[in-house]
């Protein structure tokens, strides 16, 4: 079995002998994320029985220190048996099947002081729905008001190089790309109060890389590899590939755009470093080159009417786009010349969050406060985070790793309230609708899941 870099550590400093029994105090401590620790008395046979249990689920486990036929009393001798007993720990904590296992959880306390690490392995809690997928799913969208889920699928195409934000399964990017839009029903009378089945389907050779919906005018939006940005204004049909040409919006990819209910026109950013507005009608309202890196991220304010965009050089700018043009405001330096990978916010709780190369974190925006880019918490995995989505009305972060897990983390305190185990894969496409809490999440393994909130 190969190891890993356990989150967990287990330090024995010392022993205690009361009414003749020697119990040993056993501090744990995290080697990723907030720093915490606990302590606890185990005695010998505690770690007798915990190896008896583990080793009828696992025979290959280490084993534990040697069984004397007579009682420890020498100083020397439990001394030995203290440096015995942490290495024994350790040497379980370095085996990724036994770190998850609910027996060695409880033997070490996790079940009770570190919840993050505590993986519900029951993929179907609060699971309404499964729908299979024909490639991997790189983005979702879930919009009640619509009546409909809205999923862009990726195949690979082998031998390409990746754009530098891409996040594709071994650096590899598509080349053809499947929209495919599910309808929600809802009914009181049945006992299958929710449904998700498939509408219809499109295809576009070429890659997808955003996508987005309006449902004050009907329109869908997406942003593509070469720079194309391409509207549908209905989702009753499937002709937005085959009748809209589309507009060419940047001269390199666009990575993400924005298209909320309250503007009437769409922003978007590209590895060409441009910002540009896009009406419904197919026209460029502006362009603007923003900073010398590339963009990779925008999230819009529908009070201030601003928008928060994000580069590959750890940079967040806040611009003004109320006047059909775009005003830098200011530029807030959140990250050492790190490429940001994806950007959410939750404006009403005056923060945004960043996903990193090696973890997610989330600041204040407090316009005109000192304290606005400051650094809110973090939370940093040794299993790579590859998708993120926010749920502002809960305050809840939810993040998807390379495990095929989702956690779900409390903000701005960064606490893992849930760790669920849904998918066998990466998890490369999480989003939740922020009025009703439904779900969505997809993996490379497939199907896509839909879950309804809450979930436990």
């Amino acid at each position: 079995m190969i190891s890993y870099q356990s989150p967990l550590r287990v330090e024995i400093g010392s022993y205690e002998i009361q009414s003749g029994v020697t119990y040993y105090c056993l501090t744990v401590r995290t080697q990723e994320g907030p720093a915490k620790s606990w302590t606890l008395q185990k005695r010998f046979s505690h770690f007798d029985d915990l190896h008896n249990k583990l080793l009828k689920r696992f025979p290959d486990i280490p084993p534990r220190p040697k069984k004397t036929w007579f009682k420890m009393k020498r100083p020397i001798e439990l001394e030995q048996r203290r440096k015995d007993l942490e290495d024994f720990a350790n040497r379980l904590l370095a085996r990724k099947d036994l770190f998850y296992c609910d027996l060695f959880q409880a033997f070490l306390g996790v079940d009770t002081h570190l919840l993050e690490y505590v993986v519900k392995e029951e993929p179907t809690i609060g699971l309404v729905s499964k729908q299979q997928i024909t490639w991997p799913v790189s983005h979702l969208i879930c919009d009640e008001q619509a009546n409909a889920i809205i999923s862009v699928e990726l195949k690979v195409n082998k031998g390409v190089p990746a754009s530098p934000t891409h996040d594709d399964v071994d650096g590899l990017v598509s080349a053809e790309s499947l929209i495919k839009l599910f309808e929600i029903k809802h009914s009181l009378l049945s006992d299958k109060p929710f449904d998700c089945s498939l509408k219809w389907s499109a295809r576009l050779g070429e890659r997808i890389n955003c996508i987005k919906y309006n449902s004050v005018y009907s329109t869908m939006a997406c942003g593509t590899e070469t720079g194309m940005v391409y509207m549908q204004k209905t989702l009753k049909t499937n002709d937005l590939l085959e009748c809209n040409s589309g507009m060419a919006a940047h001269s390199e990819a666009v990575t993400s755009m924005c298209f909320e209910e309250n503007l009437v026109y769409i922003v978007s950013v590209g590895l060409d470093k441009k910002v540009v507005g896009t009406s419904l009608d197919g026209k460029t309202l502006f362009s603007a080159k923003l900073g010398d890196y590339p963009l990779t991220g925008i999230r819009f304010d529908a009070e201030r009417c601003h928008v928060l965009i994000s580069n590959t050089h750890g940079e967040v700018f806040v611009c003004d786009v109320q006047s059909v043009k775009m005003e830098l405001l200011r530029v807030l330096k959140v990250a050492d010349n790190q490429p940001i990978l994806a950007l959410e916010a939750s404006f009403g709780q005056h923060l945004f969050a960043c996903l990193f190369p090696d973890e997610v974190r989330w600041f204040s925006y407090e316009t005109g406060k000192e304290t606005e880019g400051s650094v809110l918490g973090r939370w940093k995995s040794a299993e790579k985070i590859r998708s993120m989505a926010l749920h502002g009305a809960r305050n809840v972060l939810i993040v998807g790793d390379k495990c095929g897990r989702l956690k779900f983390l409390d903000l701005p305190t960064g606490e893992v309230k849930l760790t669920l185990k849904c998918h066998e894969k990466t998890v490369r496409a999480v989003c939740v609708e922020s009025e009703s809490g439904t779900l969505v999440s997809s993996s490379k393994d497939c199907p896509m899941a839909v879950r309804r909130w809450p979930l436990l």
